[in-house]
């Protein structure tokens, strides 16, 4: 008999805890009328800088973004790298839309429990909009909200349309992954040449590929042609790797891709050497950035010959 008491004791003293729990879980006050968490619109935003959370004790490094011009965003911290406005803007646009009330804390000592604390937070953020700077300490909190202070003050709010992760705190969160993106069927000439050797296709009035200055004519896979074409016409990277080419990259001593469409210009590139086990690096024509590709995509385009595109099995 006390042992079914103690047990229905001891559960009504479980379910007050949560209630207690509940009740006294800090939330701005409904009644206090809402005010913009930041006196600036998205429009005026000209840089912001993201830190992550610290791990192993060390923070990482920001990613910084500038304004240049009207409607382009660079990436400061990845050596200028153009970044995909639409990510910058959304970014910006669910930050300066958060509206917050009274304070859920007001004390040092809760900046930790919160996740907006000096070494225990989520995200460090400085916004700048001209001559206005904003320092920001951003913690996760109970669905699409975050727990916010502005890094100068103790108080901390509740913000709401908005998580942790909408501000990235990688260069990879703002730059589009896409470096070559050309219709596959509208191009008519590829070529790629390099140490293992020479390739020259061209497109036929019919479609069918055959290959420039074979010794005698070869009857091409038009599948495989094709198959080849949707790798290295339309090429993603896994990030930036550098800001200018270095002898490690290999490009000097690359495969040199070149590829046209009808009535449109030359695109060229070089595949230059492995990097660790699963990448290669790359370099389009014109621009100083070398890239991080799939070693799979390059060695598709390296192995590209008039035998791998026969039709023969």
């Amino acid at each position: 008999m006390n042992a079914s008491m103690n047990k229905i004791l001891g559960g009504a003293l479980a379910a007050q805890v949560v209630l207690g729990a509940v009740m006294w879980w800090p939330r701005g006050d409904t009644t206090v009328a809402a005010t913009p968490l930041l006196d600036v619109a998205s429009a005026d935003v000209t840089a912001i800088e993201v830190t992550g959370r610290i791990t192993d004790g060390k923070a990482p490094d920001p990613v910084r973004l500038e304004r240049r011009g009207p409607d382009g965003w660079v990436i400061t911290s990845a050596w200028d790298y153009p970044a995909d406005p639409k990510k910058v803007t959304d970014a910006l646009d669910a930050l300066t839309s958060v509206k917050v009330r009274s304070p859920i804390a007001t004390n040092k000592t809760s900046h930790a429990q919160l996740k907006v604390g000096d070494a225990e937070y989520g995200r460090k953020v400085k916004v700048t909009a001209g001559d206005k700077t904003f320092d920001l300490v951003i913690g996760a909190a109970a669905s699409k909200s975050v727990n916010v202070r502005k890094a100068t003050e103790d108080a901390v709010y509740v913000g709401n349309g908005m998580s942790e992760w909408t501000l990235g705190d990688r260069a990879r969160s703002y730059w589009d992954t896409s470096i070559v993106d050309a219709d596959v069927t509208l191009v008519d000439t590829f070529s790629v040449s390099g140490p293992s050797g020479a390739l020259a296709l061209t497109k036929g009035a019919e479609g069918a590929w055959t290959a420039v200055g074979a010794t005698e004519p070869v009857a091409l896979d038009t599948k495989k042609v094709e198959d080849l074409l949707r790798k290295a016409v339309k090429l993603r990277m896994t990030e930036v790797m550098a800001g200018a080419a270095a002898p490690e990259h290999g490009l000097a001593a690359g495969h040199v891709v070149t590829f046209q469409s009808a009535g449109g210009e030359a695109t060229t590139y070089t595949v230059g050497a492995d990097q660790e086990s699963a990448y290669a690096a790359l370099q389009v024509d014109g621009k100083p950035w070398v890239y991080k590709i799939a070693k799979s995509t390059a060695t598709a385009i390296r192995d590209a010959s008039v035998a791998s595109l026969s039709g023969a099995p």
